[in-house]
Order: structure tokens, then C-alpha cells, then sequence
């Protein structure tokens, strides 16, 4: 849903999806739009010719790893628990051009939570930033077993 944006700005996207064979077991559409909101800041945040890399992680004994790494404008130290509050955002002449409620990151990180996990931001100015969200080992779950869950939850509904 981002490329073209990264297209237009010569941003190159890397995406490196999990391939083992087991599944998130969360709501699809709110890690989604988690999914979505980092990815989107990340591009907002980069200059052209600059690199996102997506990187997922999924295990039975560690949980769920996402992290977003940008080498975009960054977020003073001082700025890093601000910008994970409602409407708050940190000026500069590259937030100020592209506008935004101030609200991905804060609610990124609630839903984060809801599902069990943390969401944590590293950055560094005029380097980049990296988030990375956590969930839990409890939220993975074998394909197979997964595909079966889901059919009796639509046989019971």
C-alpha cells in the first residue's frame, strides 16, 4: 500500500516476510493497520533516494518481531516518548510539509499492547529510526492449527 509513495520519493522498500509456517493469531485488520501506520511514517520520513527495511520474525519461543527501520530525518532522544502521545508530533520543516494527526505511533502502540506485545522506537537525527513491535510467543500458532481454529470458529458462529 506504500510502494507507490516510495516509488514517487526513490525510496526503496525491503520487505523480508516470516516463511516458516506459522501464523499471528491476532485481529488481521487492527495488526494491519499497525503495519500500515509504521510503514507509512517511515516513507513520510525518508528523503529521497533513502531505505525502509521490513523485517518479520515469527517463533514458538520468542513470539512475533516486526521492525520498521528507516534511514529517514530521526527523532531527538529527548522527542522519543513524545511522538508515542495523542496529537503530539515533533516539528520540522519535514512534519510541518506533510501534515498528520499525531495519532499513528500512539495508537500503533495500543493496540501493540492490546495484543499482548510492545511497540519501541530507537532512533537517531538525520540517521534514521527503527520501531519494533513484539507480541507474544502465546500469539503464534502452527498453520494447521490455526485453519482449524478459525473453522470452528465459523461453524459455532
Amino acid at each position: 500500500m506504500c510502494q507507490q509513495k516510495a516509488d514517487e520519493s526513490n525510496i526503496k522498500l525491503d520487505f523480508k516476510p516470516a516463511r516458516n509456517g506459522l501464523l499471528v493469531h491476532a485481529d488481521e485488520r487492527l495488526v494491519r493497520q499497525v503495519a500500515l501506520n509504521l510503514v507509512s511514517n517511515a516513507v513520510k520520513f525518508t528523503p529521497a533516494g533513502g531505505r525502509i527495511a521490513i523485517d518479520v520474525q515469527i517463533s514458538r519461543d520468542t513470539g512475533v518481531t516486526l521492525a520498521v527501520k528507516d534511514t529517514g530525518i530521526g527523532i531527538a532522544p529527548k522527542d522519543l516518548d513524545r511522538v508515542l502521545r495523542p496529537f503530539e508530533q515533533v516539528e520540522s520543516a519535514l512534519s510541518r510539509s506533510h501534515g498528520g494527526t499525531g495519532l499513528g505511533l500512539p495508537y500503533s502502540k495500543k493496540v501493540v499492547e492490546i495484543h499482548g506485545g510492545s511497540l519501541k522506537l530507537s532512533s537517531q537525527v538525520n540517521t534514521g529510526t527503527t520501531v519494533r513491535v513484539d507480541l507474544p510467543a502465546s500469539r503464534v500458532r502452527e498453520a494447521a492449527t490455526a485453519h482449524a481454529d478459525q473453522r470452528v470458529l465459523q461453524a459455532a458462529g
